[in-house]
């Protein structure tokens, strides 16, 4: 499967603490199911869920169907496979992370965050963190098998 992916120049400082975010700067590019997610996180992150979220007259608001995916080691890029997250063209990827921060990079469009985890469906996200790319990638399939991919960040700039 061939990746659809917005790339940029890696991670310059990382987030704080434990954080729910959502990235505004890039959208699903298609209707599916979104089987794989990389991410990189500052520490080590423990109860970490992604779930897709749409705009709702500028509010993030979660779709539901969150997704575990674990405790992910910090420090460098991660691939977490296997996953069934449904996904709508336009929505936006959200990542908890318990214990870590997630790394990002200067953008153009503004990130969102929570300190807790927004993950249920309805949950809102409202929270600008500033003009940043979040460090969470996902990429699947749309029903017709065709790929998407929802990408705030190169997985190639996230390895090592």
């Amino acid at each position: 499967m061939a990746d659809i992916t917005v790339g940029y120049n890696g991670a310059a400082t990382n987030t704080d603490g434990a954080k729910m975010v959502v990235d505004k700067n890039s959208a699903a590019t298609g209707t599916g199911v979104i089987d794989t997610v990389h991410v990189k996180l500052l520490g080590n992150g423990t109860g970490c869920k992604v779930a897709p979220f749409y705009n709702n007259g500028g509010t993030l608001t979660c779709r539901g169907g969150a997704v575990s995916i674990g405790n992910i080691t910090g420090g460098s890029y991660q691939a977490i496979t296997g996953l069934a997250m449904e996904i709508t063209s336009g929505d936006f990827i959200g990542l908890y992370a318990g214990g870590a921060g997630i790394y990002y990079a200067t953008a153009s469009l503004a990130g969102y965050y929570a300190g807790a985890d927004k993950t249920n469906a309805g949950d809102t996200v409202t929270g600008g963190f500033g003009d940043v790319k979040f460090a969470v990638y996902g990429s699947g399939s749309t029903a017709s098998g065709l790929p998407i991919a929802i990408a705030q960040y190169h997985r190639n700039n996230m390895r090592g």
